[in-house]
């Protein structure tokens, strides 16, 4: 083998990832001079990441001139608001009603957005703004596997209610968000036969959105396996690009249960249409869907 050969250490690799993110890892590593181990380079690459993470709690305020304006419900500890970052995206309301999970929010992102309440006593006036997106991670308690089985009717992920209450509030008042995205766990999908997953397809059809789902595995990022359901509604007045749609269901992005629950839903187009009945996935280059170009394409 020639010493500038790229050395290939798979036989003891310990890190777990899909298949597509290592063909990721290996495009850019040898692409790099010298000779650089997928060891070496995960290594490298989680250094930096701790370096960067170093910041957080010192991030500034996102700029008055943000592109695009959010609101985030169920916020814990703001993490929605640490993935679209602060460059392009600036928080306008956040609410969670623990006092806990309020204090870390306050701790990393400040005071300024974060209404600490049960989110029944809220309306449309406690939110004085017009925004592009508004994300919600409600519980998932009675949704889950592990879970009582009481699933929207429950009193924690039933929650989901009066969320959909605001959200109806605002598009009465012509203040809908651009787009509405959930995330949850995939029991969802199954939750009283199938039931849940499908009234939460009818909000978003009596809303006049367009909708889609995915189920994303955190394994394709970290070595952890932990599959999120994400519903995405895109207001129908706006183009979806076609980059972010395609005409089939894709194995890495719709799940088994994914497909047998869109089957199953008495709705047209429910759960995986998204644009014309084609699904909203996120491009193989980029594992999750690019929420700014759906409200303002490139």
């Amino acid at each position: 083998m020639s010493s500038t050969a790229k050395k290939d250490d798979r036989p003891r690799q310990n890190v777990r990832l899909h298949p597509q993110m290592w063909e990721a890892i290996d495009d850019v590593r040898t692409k790099r001079p010298g000779v650089v181990s997928r060891n070496t380079w995960i290594a490298e690459a989680i250094l930096e990441k701790l370096a960067a993470s170093k910041t957080l709690a010192s991030r500034p305020q996102e700029p008055r001139t943000a592109m695009f304006e959010f609101l985030e419900f169920f916020a814990g500890g703001g993490m929605v608001r640490a993935g679209l970052g602060s460059d392009n995206w600036r928080c306008r309301f956040a609410n969670d009603f623990d006092h806990k999970k309020s204090a870390v929010y306050r701790a990393n992102w400040g005071d300024a957005a974060l209404r600490t309440a049960d989110i029944k006593s809220l309306s449309s006036t406690d939110i004085d703004a017009e925004v592009d997106l508004a994300w919600a991670s409600f519980p998932c308690q009675d949704l889950s596997l592990a879970g009582g089985g009481a699933g929207l009717k429950g009193d924690r992920s039933g929650t989901f209610w009066p969320f959909w209450g605001i959200m109806k509030q605002l598009i009465a008042e012509d203040r809908a968000p651009k787009i509405i995205a959930l995330e949850n766990v995939c029991g969802t999908l199954t939750s009283h036969q199938g039931k849940d997953f499908a009234a939460i397809c009818s909000t978003f059809e009596q809303a006049d959105y367009t909708f889609g789902a995915v189920v994303i595995d955190a394994a394709l990022f970290v070595p952890q396996s932990r599959p999120r359901l994400f519903i995405i509604g895109v207001r129908k007045d706006l183009a979806i690009p076609a980059a972010l749609t395609q005409e089939a269901p894709s194995s890495l992005w719709h799940s088994r249960g994914l497909r047998t629950a869109h089957e199953n839903t008495p709705l047209r187009g429910a759960g995986i249409g998204c644009g014309g009945h084609s699904p909203i996935r996120p491009r193989a280059t980029s594992p999750s869907p690019n929420l700014s170009r759906m409200i303002r394409p490139t």
